[in-house]
């Protein structure tokens, strides 16, 4: 995402798909977690996590515009929260920081 005041770790490696392109992303330290790309080359979210026993994707689930959202989510524990509030929360938080509202 141009422009993302949203920072991530460097560890995170890409796997390609059939034609070249990354579809996923790991990080050593969220073992069991992928960062996904849905393949639709015009999807508006194509991104989405599965990992930690929960599986996104569809409808209804968190997708995300940009990697770097998912890959912010990922590291924030937004996966392990078990509450839609406290992700709603996080995902305000995620938001603010992008929109410049919040400083790091």
């Amino acid at each position: 995402m141009r422009g993302s005041k949203l920072t991530v770790s460097r560890g995170w490696v890409g796997h390609k798909g059939p034609y070249g392109k990354n579809l996923s992303w790991t990080h050593p330290d969220y073992a069991g977690v992928t960062v996904l790309h849905c393949g639709h080359p015009t999807a508006l979210q194509p991104y989405y996590i599965k990992g930690f026993g929960w599986q996104g994707g569809g409808a209804g689930v968190a997708t995300f515009r940009a990697l770097k959202q998912a890959q912010w989510w990922v590291e924030r524990g937004g996966l392990k929260l078990g509450s839609e509030r406290a992700e709603g929360e996080l995902y305000r938080e995620m938001i603010d920081i992008e929109q410049g509202r919040v400083t790091l």
